[in-house]
């Protein structure tokens, strides 16, 4: 008798014990920030996860450079130049007047910018654009339409949480640092936000 309530006692420990693997397991299938989230930041816009004392927005890449930096900033931002001329100057000055506006520092070790080395001259919109796995849909909402052309595509865009795909003139590299630092992933409808972006 004895015998049997010990087993019975080790299944129900061994049962509670797979129950607690398994929402553990379930809970970061859903929720990343669940087992990631090593620290937070707090501001303004609420909190957000931290990991390793970075970024961790879980923002879908739709880039996927090898970022390789060849030069750091003045103020020690990581930069890829692909071997494109850019104006670290005004890549700082970006930074440093976004975080004046918002009131919310950037963790400048956690910030990687990398040129995208395919970058291009529309001969549509004359804007420098660089190719990106984006929805069509989002071109079709901003009334532009996709041709063989003129595709849909980027500016500037978060890869992998802290690193920022751009282009040699820098046009959009704020509203994506805007986007890691602050963890709202459309901006253009929050006023304290696009006040910072004066584009």
């Amino acid at each position: 008798m004895a015998d049997k309530e010990e087993k019975m006692r080790e299944n129900k420990i061994l049962m509670y014990l797979m129950m607690i693997v398994f929402v553990l397991v379930f809970a970061n299938e859903i929720d990343c920030d669940f087992y990631w989230c090593d620290g937070e930041q707090c501001d303004q816009f609420g909190c957000r996860c931290l990991h390793d004392g970075c970024y961790w927005s879980n923002y879908s890449s739709i880039t996927d450079y090898d970022v390789n930096p060849d030069i750091l900033s003045p103020s020690g931002i990581l930069v890829d130049t692909s071997g494109f001329e850019v104006d670290l100057e005004e890549l700082d000055k970006q930074i440093a007047d976004l975080e004046t506006c918002l009131r919310i520092p950037v963790r400048r070790n956690c910030l990687t910018v990398k040129i995208a080395d395919d970058w291009y001259q529309s001969v549509c919109s004359g804007q420098q654009l660089f190719p990106c796995n984006i929805d069509s849909q989002i071109c079709y909402d901003k009334d532009v339409e996709p041709t063989a052309e003129c595709p849909c595509a980027c500016r500037s865009m978060v890869q992998n949480e802290n690193t920022i795909i751009t282009t040699p003139n820098l046009y959009l590299f704020r509203a994506e640092l805007a986007r890691m630092i602050t963890g709202e992933n459309n901006i253009w409808v929050i006023p304290e936000i696009t006040k910072c972006m004066n584009y």
